[in-house]
């Protein structure tokens, strides 16, 4: 069986100017859509719990609590990240709505036992 070796046939495409011009072209657009799914919201985007805490503006230990019930977040060690978007969507749902008030009403209940017996 015969082969074929391309690299000449690839070298004198290349000369062209034709194919030059469409393959930087080509390159162009890989490159900026690249750029732009790294900077749009297709790429996840994740905060320390201290970020989430400062943009909604609750104490750290609600967001280490929400972390508890299932807020969305990545773990590597001891490092702690929130995917931002899912956790956005987790805090719009009424059902966790619910189940965050229910906690904090059944931890309220209990530090005011606490107080009292101490």
């Amino acid at each position: 069986m015969a082969t074929f070796d391309l690299a000449p046939a690839v070298i004198d495409a290349l000369r062209d100017p034709r194919v030059g011009a469409e393959l930087q072209a080509m390159i162009r657009k890989a490159v900026a859509d690249a750029v732009t799914y790294a900077t749009s919201s297709g790429a996840p985007k994740f905060e320390r719990p201290e970020d989430f805490a400062r943009r909604y503006k609750i104490s750290a230990r609600t967001v280490r609590n929400w972390l508890r019930l299932g807020l969305p977040h990545v773990k590597q060690g001891r490092a702690v990240r929130i995917d931002t978007d899912r956790a956005d969507a987790w805090l719009a749902d009424d059902v966790h709505g619910r189940e965050i008030e229910a906690r904090a009403r059944e931890d309220a209940v209990k530090a005011r036992a606490i107080r009292r017996a101490g």
